[in-house]
C-alpha cells in the first residue's frame, strides 16, 4: 500500500481543491486519493484519465516516466499561431484526409509549437490509431488530433467521453509518454 507518508516523502505537496478536498502534486504529476489507493493524474486534477497505483513501485515508475516526457512550454514559442502556420503544419505533416479541422484553427489553448508536438506525436503513433480506424470515417487529422491533444494536454474532451474514447486515449497517452 502506497501510504501518505511516502508520497509527501517523495516530495508531493498537500494542495485544495476549491471544493476543500486534498490532492498532491509533484511537479506535472497529480495523485489523488481513492477507495484505499490513488489516481494519478498528468497535468490537471480535473483530467478525465488516470491511472490507479497502490505501490510505491508503480508510482515511481510512472513518476519517473511523466517527469522525463517533454512538453514544450507555451512562453517558449516564437512562432505566431496563424492560420497559415497552422495549416503549414497540418499540409507538412498529414498525408491522410482531413475531416472537419475548423477547431485547430480556433485552438487558443496551444501554442504554435505546442500543437507541432502534438502533431509529431500523433505522426509518430499513427500506426497505433489506425489499429482502431483503419479504413473508417474515424481515420482524419481531426479525430486524430482530438486524441493526441487530449493524450498531451488534456484539453479537448473534458466532456463525457465513451468508454472506448478513453481508452484509446489512455493506452495512446501511455504510449507518448513510455517512449
Amino acid at each position: 500500500m502506497l501510504s501518505l507518508e511516502k508520497i509527501k516523502e517523495l516530495g508531493f505537496i498537500e494542495l485544495k481543491t476549491p471544493n476543500g478536498k486534498s490532492y498532491y502534486q509533484k511537479g506535472i504529476n497529480i495523485l489523488i486519493p481513492y477507495n484505499i489507493g490513488w489516481r494519478l493524474k498528468f497535468k490537471s486534477v480535473h483530467s478525465t484519465s488516470y491511472t490507479y497505483l497502490e505501490s510505491e513501485k508503480e508510482l515511481n515508475k510512472l513518476t519517473n516516466l511523466i517527469s522525463e516526457f517533454i512538453i514544450p512550454l507555451k512562453e517558449d514559442n516564437i512562432y505566431p499561431y496563424t492560420a497559415e502556420n497552422v495549416e503549414a503544419l497540418l499540409n507538412h505533416y498529414f498525408n491522410i484526409k482531413r475531416g472537419d479541422v475548423k477547431w485547430v484553427f480556433e485552438l487558443k489553448d496551444l501554442s504554435l509549437n505546442q500543437l507541432e508536438f502534438t502533431i509529431k506525436k500523433v505522426v509518430e503513433y499513427q500506426y497505433f490509431l489506425d489499429t482502431y480506424f483503419n479504413n473508417t470515417s474515424g481515420k482524419t487529422v481531426s479525430n486524430y488530433l482530438r486524441y493526441g491533444i487530449d493524450a498531451c494536454f488534456d484539453l479537448i474532451d473534458k466532456r463525457k467521453d465513451s468508454g472506448g474514447r478513453q481508452k484509446i486515449t489512455s493506452e495512446l497517452r501511455d504510449l507518448i509518454m513510455n517512449n
